[in-house]
């Protein structure tokens, strides 16, 4: 039983990541730089193909970001990291609730030191290519800092 519903998991998963990429997909595809006509006389031509282009990069991006995610967590799976990451947990905390908020706790963390990089060129890349980026790496650093203390 153990191992079909490990194979549940990684198909549900999997099948999940593709739909999600897919529709993704599909949006920068129909994402276009010409302004629909309903709004040609309301909103400026030039913001719209600007606001389009943007989309288009970050929705790329966004792409790339969650397929190298769920990598991770397909080989921290695939490796047993849940559950060594479970039997760590439970030799320094005792009691259920107190195990599930560290065990999240420590996996936030992760993820959020393994996106840094690419938070940091969304910033600092991305946003400043399109004239969006109003953000020192000071601040960046600091609002990164304060964010952890809030979780």
């Amino acid at each position: 039983m153990p191992s079909t519903l490990f194979y549940i998991i990684i198909f549900l998963l999997a099948a999940d990541f593709a739909f999600e990429r897919y529709l993704s997909w599909l949006n920068i595809q129909h994402s276009s730089q010409a302004i629909p006509d309903l709004l040609s006389g309301i909103y400026d031509a030039e913001k719209y193909g600007k606001q389009q282009a943007y989309f288009r990069v970050n929705a790329g991006f966004g792409i790339l970001t969650s397929a190298f995610s769920f990598l991770i967590m397909l080989i921290f799976y695939a490796f047993g990291g849940f559950a060594w990451l479970d039997g760590l947990v439970r030799i320094y905390v005792h009691g259920e609730i107190w195990t599930s908020i560290v065990f999240f706790g420590v996996l936030f963390l992760a993820n959020d030191l393994l996106m840094l990089p690419f938070d940091w060129y969304d910033t600092f890349v991305i946003e400043e290519k399109f004239g969006f980026n109003k953000v020192t790496p000071k601040l960046f650093i600091v609002d990164k800092i304060k964010g952890l203390l809030l979780s």
